[in-house]
């Protein structure tokens, strides 16, 4: 793929601190294959064909989709959502595509707005990217949020992926230099917009928000060493990086730990693990 030729010597530094690295080779992206099996697998688990007594008392959750993703891509998981009492809303990205610092506003006011029409903080839900604007809105705006959920999300070096990802990001890039300005650019990566996030990141996370992050080893596309923020509780799944959506083990964890995310009951002392 010639677009990786273009990516900058040096290309994710400011994001991908020493320490962390992608995953590598072609059997991490095949072993993402193993979405499609999580998806059946979730469908026939308990979990989704028997989620107990709705108890989320109609409490508001936006989900914020990964990068390249849509609201599409948690559609089953707003199903479940709102099959246990939720009431799970859309972020209003139709592809994450975008350059982040924008994303970011666009995403902050849509929180702002759902949290004023509800009358009460929300819970975010972000799967990889998403994640990462989940805990950083939150850091920015503590009033509108009462609970952060990561899924398979780089956290603490989000240019820690597998090199094709990277690719995907190059691309972007020059097709933003070509004449899409909307796009993802270089600077979301390498410049300023990049060291911008880095500190932005690094800073103090709220301490009264309860903060999940959701990882799995086998992720073939993060680095999972990267979701392990030590300010929020760890949870450790089995499967893919995008099936962490359609994942058994990830209902499961948030079936436990939503009502404290929410605030339907007190989050335990203690939160990172």
């Amino acid at each position: 793929m010639k677009f990786v030729s273009r990516i900058p010597t040096g290309f994710g530094t400011l994001l991908c601190p020493e320490g962390f690295a992608g995953p590598r080779g072609t059997r991490a992206l095949l072993d993402e294959r193993r979405t499609v099996a999580e998806g059946r697998t979730l469908l026939r688990d308990p979990i989704w064909t028997d989620p107990g007594t709705p108890h989320g008392e109609h409490r508001p959750v936006m989900l914020l989709p990964g990068f390249m993703s849509g609201d599409y891509s948690m559609s089953l998981l707003s199903r479940w959502l709102r099959r246990a009492g939720y009431a799970p809303l859309r972020s209003q990205v139709r592809l994450n595509v975008e350059c982040s610092r924008n994303t970011l506003e666009r995403l902050t006011r849509r929180v702002e707005i759902a949290a004023l029409h509800e009358n009460r903080p929300i819970t975010l839900i972000g799967h990889s990217l998403g994640g990462i604007y989940a805990k950083t809105i939150a850091m920015r705006r503590p009033e509108l949020v009462n609970g952060v959920v990561a899924l398979g999300s780089p956290l603490l070096a989000p240019t820690a992926s597998h090199k094709l990802l990277l690719a995907d990001v190059a691309l972007l890039s020059a097709l933003n230099r070509a004449g899409l300005k909307k796009l993802m650019n270089a600077d979301c990566v390498h410049g300023e917009c990049a060291a911008d996030s880095r500190a932005e990141l690094a800073g103090p996370f709220p301490a009264h928000i309860p903060f999940l992050s959701v990882y799995s080893r086998s992720d073939g596309i993060i680095d999972f060493k990267a979701a392990q923020d030590p300010t929020a509780q760890h949870v450790e799944v089995d499967g893919s990086h995008c099936g962490m959506t359609v994942n058994p083990g990830v209902y499961r964890a948030l079936a436990e730990h939503l009502p404290a995310l929410t605030g339907l009951r007190p989050a335990k002392p203690g939160a990172a693990a």
